[in-house]
């Protein structure tokens, strides 16, 4: 029984540590600016209160759609976009412009059977729900079940504070290439300012190269990554530079892996290359 409940109480203090917490996104207002005013204006669109193209500024527009929303659902209409906010913004997204599902809690049902029911990462589920302890799911609860992404896509736009608590170092991704539809394995190796990423296997090398007609290359290019049964938009460069830790798959080093707001590890700086491909990935026309 002991072996259980210390069994339990580190799973829930892993999944706690791997749930990115909504309380750490910033309070947004005129003038702010940043990832998180793109995801912000990213929510906005999907909702049909804009129709532009987020650039990550808080202007006079933006400020305007998040009082219209805020009126909408019964918020006091100040433009500032603090924790009530956001928390409605990712529900009403989640629940009407997110493409998900609701599920009621049936007796004898746990958070890992509800994420295997759906094909969906555990990880996921409790994000979504905002859930620090799996054990105490009740019968009867709602649950939003995360569609195939967020957007009319089916992709996530998720700021990188956010994904680097997702993805582990040394756990494996998939990423489809946006252009081609090539899908390829890669391993995080490390990477604080963004993800730096291997090739899993000489397979996975083959498909990276052909991507990139047969040649190896800095050019950004857009991604679908799936992490934990999510698809979220990133960004890649496909040349080998650095350090490895695997040592069979004939790459000699990793590659970058961006998403929203990541930045350079050299000049720790937002590249602009990866997040307009970042956006592409997310649906947007972006030249």
């Amino acid at each position: 029984m002991l072996r259980r409940r210390m069994s339990l109480f580190i799973f829930c203090l892993l999944l706690c540590l791997a749930v990115p917490c909504m309380a750490n996104r910033p309070v947004l207002r005129e003038g702010s600016r940043g990832s998180y005013v793109c995801l912000l204006q990213h929510f906005l669109h999907l909702l049909n209160y804009t129709d532009a193209v987020p650039d990550g500024v808080l202007g006079s527009q933006s400020q305007k759609a998040v009082q219209a929303f805020q009126k909408d659902n019964g918020l006091h209409a100040d433009g500032i976009v603090g924790q009530q906010t956001w928390q409605l913004l990712d529900r009403r997204v989640r629940e009407g412009g997110g493409q998900g599902m609701k599920y009621v809690v049936r007796q004898g049902d746990t958070l890992w059977t509800i994420a295997r029911r759906f094909s969906v990462g555990i990880n996921a589920l409790a994000r979504v729900n905002n859930i620090k302890d799996p054990s105490l799911i009740q019968p009867g609860q709602e649950l939003s079940i995360p569609g195939r992404g967020q957007s009319k896509s089916g992709v996530e736009l998720l700021p990188w504070s956010e994904v680097d608590e997702l993805f582990d170092n040394f756990s494996v991704a998939v990423l489809t290439d946006v252009q081609t539809g090539s899908k390829f394995r890669v391993r995080r190796y490390y990477g604080h300012y963004h993800a730096d990423v291997e090739p899993l296997t000489k397979q996975d090398v083959t498909v990276l190269r052909e991507i990139y007609g047969g040649r190896w290359s800095w050019e950004r290019r857009p991604v679908i990554v799936e992490i934990e049964g999510m698809r979220i938009a990133g960004s890649i460069n496909g040349n080998p530079h650095g350090g490895a830790s695997i040592r069979d798959n004939g790459f000699p080093g990793h590659i970058c892996l961006h998403f929203l707001g990541s930045q350079l590890h050299n000049s720790h700086k937002v590249d602009e290359q990866h997040q307009n491909k970042i956006l592409q990935a997310a649906g947007y026309q972006v030249e």
